[in-house]
């Protein structure tokens, strides 16, 4: 009768459906799945506002999600001026230089524009994490807002600046100085967007490498003598009487 211990200390014969690693090397390291948390930077999403979802405390986010509410504060109180100014010049009618009267169109069009934009897009930072608008979007909404706002206000500053006495000049100069804040903030979005947009085009690129290997080049060059004035040259004369010799003494 055998000694189970010393049958238990046999080892076990190995089979081709034996598998390689035992049963006590099979550690719960082993068979983790990898958190998406330590994914690499490149795999991670990126959101329309150039940020990364889920993350509360990410410093881009909240950049966006300050800059985003400035930009629904200018836009609404550019819009209450502008209606200001049109009331005031009904109930007493004043002259406004061309560049003051182009500024002021062009700005109140985008400034309505900006307050749409701005709005999804605070709406969707504040659920989700993410700018509601795509990237393209907001990306020509800025570079709108900051052209068609910031060149003309300046040369309608220059005009007005002289001409602050009444109280139409003071709330025109006034909302001048609100939509040319509101220009510098979509700039400053613009900058963090394009940013954005190239961190996640260069992320997505596909890796490539160029292949290892050994490329060999082998030729062969031959020299072939001329004859010169109907003349063989001592060099090809030998062998063809060395040939000869042979066939002779066979």
């Amino acid at each position: 009768m055998s000694d189970p211990s010393s049958s238990a200390a046999q080892p076990q014969a190995v089979t081709e459906s034996t598998p390689l690693l035992g049963p006590q090397e099979a550690t719960r390291d082993d068979l983790a799945v990898p958190s998406p948390q330590h994914a690499p930077d490149e795999e991670r999403a990126v959101g329309a506002d150039g940020g990364e979802p889920g993350g509360e405390n990410h410093p881009r986010r909240n950049w966006t999600l300050i800059l985003t509410s400035l930009s629904v504060v200018f836009s609404s109180s550019a819009l209450i001026l502008y209606l200001g100014v049109q009331v005031l010049q009904a109930i007493d009618y004043h002259y406004l230089g061309y560049r003051t009267i182009v500024a002021m169109n062009f700005s109140a069009v985008l400034s309505f524009v900006a307050l749409i934009c701005s709005s999804f897009n605070l709406h969707g930072l504040r659920r989700h994490g993410v700018a509601s608008m795509p990237l393209g979007i907001n990306i020509i909404v800025d570079i709108l807002v900051f052209v068609y706002i910031f060149f003309p206000v300046l040369d309608a500053l220059y005009e007005n600046i002289s001409n602050v006495f009444g109280a139409l000049e003071i709330v025109i100069f006034v909302y001048l100085l609100v939509v040319l804040f509101l220009s510098l903030v979509h700039l400053i979005l613009l900058v963090m967007r394009t940013v954005a947009a190239f961190r996640a085009r260069r992320g997505t690129q596909t890796r490539w490498s160029i292949p290892t290997g050994q490329l060999t080049f082998e030729f062969t060059i031959k020299l072939l003598r001329q004859e010169v004035l109907g003349r063989s040259s001592p060099e090809t004369v030998q062998p063809a009487a060395a040939q000869g010799d042979v066939q002779r003494q066979s």
